[in-house]
């Protein structure tokens, strides 16, 4: 039988950021993930601390930033590769009162230090920009899915990763620890996205899921470099090949891309778009989102070993390295969690519903 300090299931953004961190305090770990299509491999990885559409500073910004960027930076020296891209997000104007309310923003004091005064007034082929734009700082992208597919690879090959469909049934908890087929582990953590609401131990928890569908695009005539915030995001990703994201449904929980979300991302960037184009890709994730959009990490109400890294929602990059660090020392040294990430705040499901299975919402 092997022995491991953690059990991790699932494996995106949230199931990567609690491995490299046991990684990186000596703890030996397993990770177990049915591989099935998830949101992170899908994620566009844009890191910016500002929400355009309210303009508003992303929660704990500032702090998680720091962390995401340290984070990956970590990956880039690990594996001799580049996975920070940074630049520049240009918000396309689409009119005078647009030009207003993005001055109204940067003379915030919480925003000004990442809102651009200037606005921007140039030609960039291929975009109807008349109104010109303005500029978002200290923003970047991770590419996320490379990032996954290359610890992947190196965890497979120390042993610490497998290919598995998890079985709740085989799952023992006592005093002594977790029990699950042939492993035995100190402490098990549920990193499995939206799956999470087939989880008869987590199921309490009030997940939703937003179904993102996005395109990849091929528009040699383009001359973009940077990203583009215009209703929908257009980012350049090499050889005249851009990401269009994203939609939002609630009710679709596939991972199967639609005809309706393509035309519909079509719709969008045809309103601005002056060159020819052609889709050349179309991929579909459910990310796991929470009602009052904070995280859900933290302990089992009964069972002590058990525990849940989830509820990244769309900005996963940004926020799985800050929550995986402060669930390893929640677990290890006995740190609270801060309540407005303790999944203990959904504990009255929990107690509401008759026994384990809790609620499917």
């Amino acid at each position: 039988m092997r022995a491991v300090d953690y059990i991790i299931v699932g494996f995106g953004l949230a199931g990567l950021a609690m491995a490299k961190t046991l990684e990186d305090h000596n703890k030996t770990f397993l990770v177990l993930d049915n591989e099935n299509p998830n949101s992170s491999l899908v994620a566009g990885g844009f890191a910016s601390p500002v929400i355009l559409k309210r303009y508003t500073l992303v929660w704990e910004a500032v702090n998680q930033l720091e962390a995401c960027y340290a984070f990956f930076n970590q990956f880039e020296e690990k594996f001799y590769e580049t996975y920070i891209e940074k630049f520049p997000i240009y918000r396309r104007f689409a009119s005078i009162e647009e030009q207003n309310n993005w001055m109204v923003a940067c003379d915030k004091p919480v925003l000004s230090d990442y809102l651009s005064s200037e606005l921007i007034h140039k030609n960039i082929k291929g975009i109807d920009a008349p109104y010109g734009y303005g500029e978002v700082l200290n923003s970047g992208r991770i590419l996320v899915s490379k990032v996954l597919l290359r610890y992947k690879e190196a965890l497979k090959k120390q042993g610490n990763y497998q290919a598995t469909t998890f079985d709740y049934d085989s799952l023992e908890n006592s005093k002594n620890g977790i029990t699950y087929k042939d492993i035995k582990a100190k402490h098990i953590v549920f990193a499995e996205g939206y799956a999470v609401n087939d989880n008869p131990y987590f199921n309490h928890l009030l997940l939703d899921g937003a179904k993102g569908e996005i395109l990849i695009i091929e528009a040699p005539e383009l001359e973009l470099n940077v990203q583009l915030k215009a209703g929908i995001t257009l980012l350049p990703i090499g050889n005249k090949q851009f990401f269009v994201a994203a939609t939002f449904d609630w009710n679709d929980k596939t991972n199967v891309p639609t005809a309706g979300k393509r035309e519909e991302l079509k719709a969008k960037l045809d309103k601005f778009l002056t060159v020819p184009y052609k889709v050349i890709d179309q991929k579909a994730g459910v990310r796991p989102t929470v009602r009052d959009r904070r995280p859900l990490v933290g302990r089992h109400p009964e069972y002590k070993n058990m525990y849940v890294l989830n509820g990244l929602g769309t900005r996963g990059v940004m926020i799985a390295p800050a929550m995986a660090k402060l669930l390893f020392e929640h677990i290890e040294h006995g740190i609270a969690l801060p309540k407005e990430v303790n999944c203990e705040r959904y504990e009255n499901h929990f107690n509401g519903c008759d026994g384990v299975m809790g609620i499917n919402y």
